[in-house]
């Protein structure tokens, strides 16, 4: 079977889910900003706040869980039953849309947040399973590119919607219906997989088996320095995807306009990023992929952050270029790192495994956040915390070159296999 064939299903379920969910959140993010009073909302950009931590909080507390549960269960079933409830959720989301309902909004948006935690480490584990070794890292590639592409259309689109009023919310919960429905469909269309583990115990503890999966995470050679360099690239990312907005605002002076563009410049080139590193990846092209891809998000975060004191009527331009370059070196470095997790992970605990990855990432995002709350209650900038995201992104790559250099790079042990 062609890769197009084999990942085409499985590239459609996931891009509606990931569209969904960013047209959906980032609908409700403009609402509370910019029509708070009219839904009987006092501070509004608070809710703005709690929006986001309910969609990232269930990442930290279902990622292991869902790991198990993507192992104990053949995959395209597990897959079936997760786009069954999306579709449950687009309709209470809208449901709750249309009554202006502040609480109902919040747990439907916790919910998706739990959809999504499960619905990752599946999308990731079957992957082998469906396009084989060979054409893993293209996949992957495409997975990335279908999954940033599904934010730029989502975030784009909720903000043409919105402003429109009533007529925007009715386009928009037909969109979220008609896609949550097409996301189902297309999941029918998925290869039947067999693999499973009937020995995976699944309880209510959504941390148990936390030790059990550190264990098997260090019986593997390097698969530490994988996982935690897949989550840097969530790190890296959320800081700049929170504070774009501030960037444009207050040292390029720009408009909402200007914030949309580089956001939606942001996940084009990490999308094109993706796809590149995923034709050239190969075991040999992995430690030159990822030393480059680090060595140039490094350079451009310096770069953006050293905007501030140019004097120059090409400022934006130079804004423009680096967000670009910025994202395509990082579409560069996440694809290796994906694939690396996938090949060395044992098959019976790749979900669990990827599971863990996923908690991991969400604990990276937090930190990131953390880190932006602190430097700014502090004097800093944000271009001043552009340049020590960048310096840390430098330290990051010495601690792998040194620490990881003879795992990251050699061939997959036969045990892993």
């Amino acid at each position: 079977m062609s890769l197009s064939k084999a990942l085409s299903p499985l590239w459609w379920t996931q891009f509606c889910g990931a569209f969904n969910d960013n047209l959906y959140k980032n609908a409700l993010i403009i609402i509370f900003t910019f029509q708070a009073n009219s839904w009987g909302i006092k501070e509004g950009a608070w809710w703005v706040n709690v929006i986001a931590a309910l969609f990232i909080l269930p990442f930290v507390l279902f990622s292991l869980m869902a790991g198990r549960v993507a192992d104990r269960l053949i995959k395209t079933r597990l897959i079936r039953f997760l786009k069954i409830i999306e579709v449950i959720l687009m309709l209470l989301g809208s449901l709750a849309i249309l009554q202006h309902s502040l609480w109902a909004i919040l747990t439907v948006i916790f919910l998706l947040g739990v959809h999504s935690s499960f619905f990752g480490p599946v999308k990731y584990a079957i992957l082998p399973e469906l396009v084989g070794e060979k054409a893993l890292a293209l996949a992957n590639g495409w997975v990335e590119l279908g999954t940033f592409m599904a934010i730029i259309l989502g975030t784009n689109l909720s903000a043409l919607l919105i402003p429109q009023g009533r007529m925007g919310t009715l386009i928009l919960i037909l969109t979220v219906m008609l896609v949550a429905l097409l996301g189902l469909w297309s999941s029918f269309k998925i290869s039947p997989t067999l693999v499973k583990d009937n020995s995976v115990l699944i309880g209510l503890n959504p941390f148990a088996g936390l030790f059990t999966h550190f264990s098997i995470a260090n019986q593997v050679k390097g698969l530490w320095a994988a996982i935690i360099g897949n989550s840097w690239f969530w790190f890296f990312g959320a800081i700049y995807l929170t504070q774009l907005p501030s960037y444009s605002k207050e040292v390029l002076h720009g408009s909402a306009y200007l914030v949309t563009l580089l956001w939606t410049l942001l996940a084009l080139f990490v999308a094109l990023g993706s796809l590149i590193s995923g034709r050239l990846l190969t075991t040999r092209a992995a430690p030159f992929l990822i030393t480059v891809a680090l060595v140039g998000m490094g350079v451009l975060s310096l770069q953006l952050s050293y905007l501030e004191h140019w004097v120059s009527d090409y400022k934006i331009i130079d804004a423009l270029m680096g967000v670009v370059l910025l994202g395509f070196f990082a579409g560069i470095y996440i694809v290796p790192m994906y694939v690396w997790i996938q090949q060395r992970t044992p098959l019976h605990h790749r979900a669990a495994i990827l599971g863990l990855t996923n908690m991991f990432n969400a604990l990276f995002m937090i930190v990131a956040s953390l880190l932006i709350l602190l430097g700014l209650s502090h004097g800093f900038t944000i271009s001043n915390m552009f340049a020590i995201v960048g310096g840390l992104n430098g330290l990051f790559l010495i601690l792998l070159l040194v620490f990881a250099r003879n795992l990251l790079w050699q061939r997959k042990d036969r045990k892993s296999q």
